[in-house]
């Protein structure tokens, strides 16, 4: 059948959302514990939530751990020791 463009926008929506996991992203809109903010990844801007009920500030960096509905669960990035 033929997707309905709402349809189409869904579906493309969440397999897109899918490739963020692992992804770091630039906070555009405060995130507060329990409040959402927005994400900057790429070009495209999502919702985005703590995952670990921290306050991100504007401009910090974050990265997606997870996907819920159309939310993106963040975290602050690990520092990686490579020794």
């Amino acid at each position: 059948g033929v997707l309905t463009s709402n349809e189409f926008n869904t579906k493309g929506k969440q397999f897109a959302a899918d490739r963020l996991i692992g992804l770091t992203g630039v906070v555009t809109k405060e995130i507060k514990p329990g409040e959402k903010g927005e994400v900057k990844i790429e070009y495209q801007t999502w919702q985005a939530i703590s995952r670990e009920n921290q306050t991100f500030n504007c401009g910090t960096q974050v990265v997606v751990s997870e996907i819920i509905g159309n939310k993106l669960l963040v975290q602050q990035i690990k520092e990686i020791d490579i020794n």
